[in-house]
């Protein structure tokens, strides 16, 4: 069962003292090169059409940052070639761009598919290790290709590729250290988008961790896929050794991962009159909880049968005499709303709990580790308002004296966290579950540094009205580490109407936000 925790700040890192930034005017010093060659960007096809398709386009850089070596940039021509770009420090200048490998003369802008058009997304370039890159061209290919040293900006080479039936786009990739033998293991996480069937409106975004391995006989995948279901993605990224960290609004996995617990199903696989699965499974959303049992272990059971005494602050539940629940509840509850049933022939009973406050249970009974907790997927079909509209690019005018630069309760409005709960999830290696979650709920995202060597990516999220920076653990299953703070970073991109991108270094030195 997965851990679940929250976010610590670490109060030492916030400056209470902060008054504001002053404006310099002394010039910033820039390089630049002509590019000669038309960048290659895909504009989003009509039928691509939903909240998830916008932000994944609208997020996507053309610009591409290596983990192993942040002085070289890379971006891909309209003619579909790779080219790079290296920062000279020592001489305060930009080595030319250079052309290190070519895909093809130029890429479809449509593909139909049994009679079916495809997605297609921006092509994307990721490096595992220091000589390995991997390419995947946005209609449904990805090739892995030797580099040498990309300081030389030598010409690449494919070692493999392959190719599947939809379009997709790669969040990250990671080579696996191994003591076991001299096999070379990349991680690759893809992403797609994809239409909900059946009655459930929307769409949902399918997260896939491919492990490839390189032996004698070539390169070929160790195992089966592993998937990844979730809504409005806000960070994909690997960490050594071989973690997947996602955060989104809700997560499930597929069938072939979980079984009935995939995909918001709460049917358990054992009953609590089995030998193994967990005892219950309670699905939570913003005002109330519902708990679910399997009951296929109980013969001829009918309703007189079923005791379920509640009280504000703990519950009880049993049935034929068995108790299968009973303890303090995480939160207080309303009583006259709370409630239960018997369901599907009297295989399952369900119990149903409104919360007296709307906060979020890390658990249900207290101490009680048997049960599965799974997120409300209909949360995440909520479309959300852009809140930019309430934030301007100018001061008002009238005398600014004597004030500060920075006063949290002038925010109003600008303070509310944009869409509902949203979790961090770590998924070790080889594994259908996650190890922890954390609940991010009431943070909302600012943006995600690129990673650095094998560490996965950094995250900032506004806290009060500065930039909280976190390192998210790979080696451990602890909640992300409060790193850095960016005094008023979250009051300062609220006034960006035409943000595009937020950025920071390694050192945290500053922050650039690219109108």
């Amino acid at each position: 069962m997965e851990k679940w925790m929250d976010l610590k700040i670490n109060r030492q890192l916030l400056d209470s003292d902060f008054e504001g930034y002053r404006l310099s005017l002394d010039k910033i010093a820039g390089y630049n090169i002509p590019l000669r060659e038309e960048l290659l960007i895909v504009n989003i096809p009509s039928h691509q059409y939903s909240l998830q398709h916008v932000k994944l386009f609208a997020s996507h850089n053309h610009l591409i940052q290596e983990r192993w070596n942040s002085n070289i940039l890379y971006f891909i021509s309209k003619d579909v070639k790779v080219y790079s770009v290296c920062n000279l420090p020592e001489e305060n200048s930009l080595k030319g761009a250079a052309n290190v490998f070519s895909l093809c003369d130029n890429l479809p802008s449509s593909i139909t598919r049994e009679g079916v058009e495809i997605d297609l997304y921006n092509p994307t370039l990721t490096f595992p290790s220091e000589s390995l890159a991997v390419l995947c061209d946005g209609c449904g290919s990805f090739y892995i290709l030797e580099t040498g040293d990309r300081n030389l900006q030598q010409t690449w080479s494919v070692l493999h590729s392959e190719t599947k039936e939809y379009g997709f786009s790669i969040y990250d990739s990671l080579g696996i250290e191994s003591n076991e033998d001299s096999e070379k293991r990349i991680a690759l996480v893809t992403g797609h988008i994809v239409e909900n069937e059946g009655e459930k409106k929307g769409f949902r975004s399918v997260i896939t961790r491919i492990l490839l391995v390189c032996g004698s006989e070539g390169w070929w995948r160790e195992e089966s896929s592993e998937e990844f279901t979730a809504y409005n993605v806000e960070y994909v990224s690997l960490g050594a050794p071989d973690s997947l960290f996602v955060a989104s609004q809700t997560y499930s996995f597929s069938p072939a991962a979980d079984d009935n617990l995939a995909s918001g199903d709460v049917s358990l696989k054992q009953s609590p009159g089995g030998d193994s699965g967990p005892a219950y499974v309670w699905l939570q959303a913003d005002e109330d909880i519902t708990v679910t049992f399997n009951l296929q272990g109980f013969q001829n059971l009918d309703k007189k049968e079923v005791n379920v005494i509640f009280s504000r602050n703990s519950i009880t539940v049993s049935v034929q005499g068995r108790q299968l629940l009973c303890g303090d509840l995480f939160s207080p509850v309303t009583v006259s709303e709370c409630t239960w049933t018997l369901a599907d022939g009297n295989r399952r009973l369900e119990v149903y709990l409104t919360k007296s406050a709307g906060d979020w249970w890390s658990e249900l009974v207290s101490g009680d580790s048997r049960g599965e907790m799974i997120t409300d997927s209909d949360v995440a079909d909520r479309i959300h308002e852009n809140l930019s509209y309430l934030t301007t690019d100018t001061m008002e005018n009238g005398d600014q004296s004597g004030r500060s630069a920075v006063n949290g309760q002038d925010l109003e409005e600008c303070d509310l966290v944009e869409g509902d709960s949203t979790f961090l999830c770590k998924i070790p290696a080889k594994s259908k579950r996650p190890s922890c979650v954390t609940n991010m709920t009431g943070y909302s995202w600012l943006f995600n540094r690129p990673p650095v060597l094998n560490l996965p990516a950094q995250l900032c999220t506004r806290h009060d009205v500065d930039g909280i920076v976190w390192s998210p653990s790979a080696g451990t299953d602890d909640p992300p580490t409060h790193t850095a703070t960016h005094n008023a970073l979250g009051y300062i991109q609220a006034s960006k109407q035409n943000r595009r991108f937020i950025s920071c270094p390694e050192s945290q030195s500053y922050v650039a936000i690219a109108d």
